[in-house]
């Protein structure tokens, strides 16, 4: 067996829609968008740069608009949790 540094992982090849999720939640969790793109280019030997990660971003930010400016008053949540991440 040839140790060839990431073959062990080559069955496990994450499919490319798990990656954009990641993304975003290290966002979310407050990864800058410059280490998240070489989170990803470390982990999986794929190229995102941070430009890209931002525009992801970007639907993010129209997603808390929406619920943002929607009622609360008209469905009914079994609790609501609230966090905040600082944007600059």
């Amino acid at each position: 067996m040839v140790n060839s540094g990431h073959k062990s992982f080559e069955r496990y090849q994450i499919n490319e829609k798990a990656l954009i999720p990641t993304m975003l939640e290290m966002y979310i969790q407050g990864v800058s968008t410059r280490k998240v793109s070489k989170v990803i280019e470390n982990m999986c030997r794929k190229t995102y740069s941070k430009s890209f990660v931002s525009y992801l971003t970007k639907e993010l930010d129209e997603e808390v608009k929406l619920w943002r400016n929607s009622d609360l008053g008209t469905i009914k949540y079994p609790y609501i949790i609230v966090d905040v991440v600082y944007i600059k």
